[in-house]
């Protein structure tokens, strides 16, 4: 009972420290965007040495997957289904089942379309968990800033 208070309380402060995963994005177009354009993001996870990042598929009862939404009052749409290489699948001892995910880095395409007449602002927003071999971390959710052309 007491290792277990205590790995959570570790899981806490390292949780509320650096995140091991560092995102970026960028994006296709090349001229600013008018209604109905369809332009892919390029979404980067670098993952830290020692570190792994869940895929978007998972086994229920497993990790959590990594989920890529638009936050509300967009007005972007997805165009497509979002992408990425394929991960690695091992077993996993702690979850007792096969599970998927990325090491180092891992880049997603995601495919958009704007929805109204002009937009030069987009944001994606990515829940998310990560581990090492000996811990995972709660998972997260961040809104990363999209750049598009003016």
């Amino acid at each position: 009972m007491r290792s277990s208070l205590l790995l959570t309380i570790a899981l806490l402060l390292i949780g509320a420290g650096d995140d091991p995963i560092t995102w970026t994005a960028t994006s296709s177009p090349q001229k600013p965007l008018t209604k109905g354009a369809k332009f892919n993001v390029n979404l980067q996870a670098t993952i830290q040495s020692g570190w792994h990042l869940y895929a978007m598929d998972q086994p229920e009862g497993g990790p959590i997957a990594t989920e890529i939404t638009l936050p509300d009052g967009q007005p972007f749409a997805f165009a497509g289904t979002i992408t990425a290489p394929k991960p690695l699948k091992v077993f996993d001892a702690n979850f007792k089942m096969p599970v998927e995910f990325y090491l180092e880095k891992v880049r997603f395409r995601v495919p958009m379309e704007l929805d109204q007449t002009t937009s030069t602002t987009l944001q994606l927003r990515i829940r998310y968990q990560c581990c090492n071999d000996k811990m995972c971390l709660p998972p997260k959710t961040v809104t990363i800033p999209v750049p598009l052309p003016k």
